[in-house]
């Protein structure tokens, strides 16, 4: 009887198992983990809820990608439901459709998209009362350039245009 890893339900072959055919459970390991560690994958939405699934059993499913980029016309905000609440995840994603994205786990917090925007989440794996988290809040923006024109001052950045160089400062 196989074991699975927690984290990403990667096959654990013991020894003396599937002799003659563990290339195959080998290979789609090997799959899981590319796209755990830098998958991206591109889901079209439709509806009002979504189902990302999150193999239990070693099966290439689209939980296991790392970044994920949400397209199309779900005709409202869209509840995306991590399927397995038992399993802590960083997702990375982007909200390419024309509606807010709502992640969920558990009952515990939701994370909420808007249109255009990304997040970096984390999912806790709690169980039934599993909260997401915006981590990308947490760590705090990359803070934005004025690059309207002004006087160069210590410690700012400066922004030349096409028929400026940079000497005379």
């Amino acid at each position: 009887m196989p074991t699975y890893t927690d984290s990403n339900s990667i096959k654990k072959i013991s020894t003396g198992d599937e002799s003659g055919t563990w290339g195959d459970s080998t290979n789609n390991n090997f799959d899981i983990i590319d796209r755990a560690a830098n998958g991206f994958v591109s889901i079209a939405l439709s509806g009002t809820s979504y189902t990302l699934e999150l193999s239990a059993t070693a099966v290439l499913s689209n939980g296991h990608y790392k970044a994920i980029k949400f397209t199309g016309s779900p005709g409202g905000t869209c509840t995306v439901t991590l399927e397995q609440n038992d399993k802590a995840r960083i997702y990375m994603i982007l909200n390419s459709t024309d509606q807010t994205l709502s992640i969920t786990q558990g009952s515990g917090a939701n994370v909420t998209i808007a249109t255009t925007k990304s997040a970096i989440i984390l999912a806790d794996g709690a169980g039934s009362g599993a909260a997401v988290t915006d981590f990308t809040a947490v760590i705090g923006g990359i803070p934005t350039l004025d690059v309207a024109a002004g006087t160069v001052s210590a410690s700012k950045a400066v922004v030349v245009d096409a028929d400026k160089d940079i000497t005379g400062f």
